[in-house]
């Protein structure tokens, strides 16, 4: 009964919101125009579908900050979901972006675990993914350092309890808890293929855990870095690249060129889309590397996975971040603009609500190629060739900007960035290259 009044005040509340207060998310505050125009209103959709998930500061345990609704239960807060719709929020506006994670870190249990779901009661007992530090990385490079100080404490408890709980003697991690073993969508395969790995699970060196536990590692030395805590960033710089190591000697299978999941001496033949992951940690070499792109053909022949999967998605964001790392740019923006395609052909079903968010992320970060920070633009243009001739716009109001991209056919793309007092830049860029737009006052920048 007290969750079903919960659950009625609260979407009363919100509805009232939505009826009478102004929107949280709009395109008054950011927008991106293509040629494309499904993928414009795919876009907008995704505005609309995150201002209605959004909800009031209501709650026993999320009462401090607007939070975003999840799927699975209205009156929820799942960090996967969380943490990537943070990732588009930020464009529109990165003090929401920090609202809707801020829960998770309100709610660390005294063990240090920051919780994968947050429940107006409860806590869960499983962790957070790697993603949720990764989103306050990136919402502190728009913003600057004065909001993440506050949660690197934090985020420095938890990574402490991955360490002294979940850090096997060979340096590699495990779940070491049936109930994350069976909660993780990236094991799915593996526990379908290996049932008894349920009952070894000191034993199972996941490839997705494991390298994304190496990009939490090198999030917090980003982090620490950027608040000049340089003994605490190379500590975890350090303990980054010993996970890496581990990761290629331990999961590389040679014959394969491809990286799995492990149970003792057993090799198993995950979701193809989590053996790229590693990438995105810095694990393997230019070599093997080289090798696991051959694989991307069968990932994007098997983008259905989303399907029956959709809690993926996040997978695909990673591993696109990966490619770029290794300089394969022509293949991420591939990759993310038929994600972005394969999400927007599974409608608006609720359940499809992580791959929208994937697929609109992609088409933003990757294929566009747009990146802010606090001091510059950096646009690393992606565009693919059925866009030559046409304009891509991107409106950013609070910043009084407005970007123009446009293909050429020679391969160019120009790229001009005006306010209300006239053109700041003019500049032509190589498709597939990038370049940085310093912040700077207009007279400075005139025809820079």
């Amino acid at each position: 009964m007290q969750n079903y009044v919960y659950d009625i005040f609260l979407s009363g509340m919100n509805r009232t919101r939505r009826m009478f207060g102004s929107r949280w998310i709009n395109s008054n505050c950011f927008g991106i125009e293509t040629p494309d125009a499904d993928i414009n209103r795919a876009f907008a959709g995704l505005e609309n579908e995150l201002e209605a998930r959004l909800s009031l500061p209501f709650g026993l345990r999320i009462m401090k900050n607007r939070w975003l609704q999840s799927t699975d239960d209205a009156g929820d807060a799942s960090a996967a979901e969380s943490a990537l719709a943070a990732q588009f929020i930020k464009w529109f506006d990165p003090e929401l972006a920090l609202d809707i994670i801020s829960p998770f870190f309100d709610n660390q249990s005294s063990e240090g675990i920051i919780p994968h779901v947050v429940k107006p009661l409860t806590i869960s007992d499983i962790p957070a993914p790697s993603i949720l530090i990764e989103t306050a990385l990136r919402i502190s490079r728009m913003t600057g350092t004065q909001n993440i100080s506050a949660l690197f404490d934090r985020m420095e408890r938890f990574q402490n309890w991955l360490i002294l709980h979940r850090k096997e003697e060979d340096g590699m991690y495990s779940h070491g808890d049936r109930e994350w073993f069976a909660d993780d969508p990236y094991t799915r395969q593996l526990r379908a293929q290996f049932p008894e790995s349920e009952g070894a699970l000191h034993s199972v060196r996941p490839v997705a855990l494991n390298s994304t536990v190496a990009i939490q590692m090198q999030c917090m030395s980003q982090i620490a870095r950027s608040l000049k805590l340089d003994r605490e960033a190379r500590k975890y710089e350090e303990f980054a690249k010993q996970l890496c190591d581990n990761i290629t000697a331990k999961l590389w299978h040679e014959e394969d060129g491809y990286f799995y999941d492990r149970v003792g001496d057993r090799i198993f033949r995950s979701a193809t889309i989590t053996g790229l992951l590693p990438l995105a940690a810095d694990a393997p070499t230019k070599a093997q590397a080289a090798r696991m792109v051959k694989r991307l053909p069968g990932i994007i022949e098997n983008l259905n996975i989303l399907i029956k999967q959709p809690d993926l998605a996040p997978a695909f964001v990673t591993a696109v971040e990966g490619l770029t790392k290794y300089g394969y740019r022509r293949e991420a923006a591939a990759l993310a603009l038929e994600v972005n395609r394969y999400a927007r052909s599974l409608g608006k079903a609720q359940r499809y609500f992580l791959p929208r968010l994937a697929g609109q992320i992609l088409l933003v970060r990757n294929v566009i190629g747009f990146h802010q920070f606090d001091d510059r633009y950096v646009m690393h243009p992606c565009l693919p060739d059925s866009w030559a001739g046409g304009v891509v716009r991107i409106r950013n109001p609070k910043n009084s900007h407005t970007i123009i991209l446009s293909l050429k056919d020679n391969n160019q793309v120009e790229c001009r960035i005006s306010s209300a007092s006239g053109e700041l830049f003019n500049a032509v860029i190589e498709n597939y290259s990038f370049r940085n737009f310093p912040f700077k006052s207009d007279a400075s920048i005139k025809n820079s």
